[in-house]
């Protein structure tokens, strides 16, 4: 008798309104394209002096988006859709990491495509931003390109999210 209760109150009207809602809503895959309302997190370093220095106005320094040997597909990013800042914190080799959070609508208008790279052994929500992969010998101009890249990145970050534990 109970369960026929449960089932009752269940497919109240209200419960089927909001089963209904339910059913309409897309569900996001991590292989979907970024929305320009998006949120990605970046992980920075927080040992490195040269990244992040809370007395300037911008605490991110450029060097925050260089990429590294290991970013062959483009610097990381993750979706704030699929894993919390917290996360993206305590995850990698060394954290506690500092997070920086910006839009995705401003990373494309700095020209770069935030593209959406799955990897099922890290955090979900992974993505990365070709424009600024490692190239083991820049020329000049891709070296200067990179940097402007990387300068308007720390122009859009909208929030910085510094661990307790720094």
């Amino acid at each position: 008798m109970g369960a026929v209760v449960y089932g009752r109150d269940f497919r109240s009207r209200l419960g089927r309104f909001i089963h209904r809602l339910i059913a309409f809503v897309p569900h996001m895959s991590e292989d979907d394209p970024i929305g320009p309302d998006e949120w990605l997190l970046r992980r920075v370093p927080n040992r490195q002096p040269d990244y992040f220095n809370p007395a300037l106005a911008v605490p991110v320094a450029s060097a925050a988006f260089a990429p590294t040997k290991y970013d062959t597909d483009g610097i990381s990013f993750f979706r704030e859709l699929f894993v919390a800042p917290e996360t993206v914190s305590m995850s990698g080799t060394k954290p506690p990491y500092i997070v920086v959070r910006l839009r995705s609508s401003g990373i494309v208008a700095l020209g770069m495509t935030p593209t959406a790279t799955p990897d099922k052994a890290g955090l979900p929500g992974h993505v990365s931003l070709p424009e600024l992969a490692y190239i083991p010998k820049p020329t000049e101009g891709e070296r200067k390109r990179q940097t402007g890249f990387r300068l308007g990145l720390v122009e859009i970050a909208v929030a910085v999210i510094v661990p307790t534990a720094v």
